[in-house]
């Protein structure tokens, strides 16, 4: 029987650790057209930025998840708890690029 994280339902270790470096590597070359061949190139540094703004995205609103489930646990309220982690999630998504943006346009 394997343990799991009592808090989301799940075990996500082994989705973090495979899922962050994928999204990190994918999202430049789809949202910003950068590739290997030609310009924009993809390079390490835009890579490990990636993983960066990822990373914190990924667990901030994993964090929001365990929150609302231990703020709203009942099934019958699963709903609102849907409701509040969309919004709070959203909240926090666009937040995090906005400030997370600035930060590495400037550096």
């Amino acid at each position: 029987m394997q343990k799991h994280n009592c808090r989301i339902g799940f075990n996500d270790g082994k989705l973090i650790v495979i899922g962050i470096p994928l999204l990190a590597f994918i999202i430049p070359i789809v949202f910003f057209n950068c590739r290997f061949n030609r310009p924009p190139f993809l390079t390490w540094e835009k890579y490990f930025t990636t993983i960066f703004i990822t990373s914190v995205i990924w667990i901030g609103n994993r964090y929001i998840m365990i929150y609302s489930r231990k703020k709203i646990p009942l099934f019958d309220e699963v709903r609102k708890r849907i409701f509040f982690q969309s919004v709070w999630m959203l909240v926090f998504t666009v937040a995090a690029n906005v400030v997370m943006g600035q930060v590495f346009q400037n550096i």
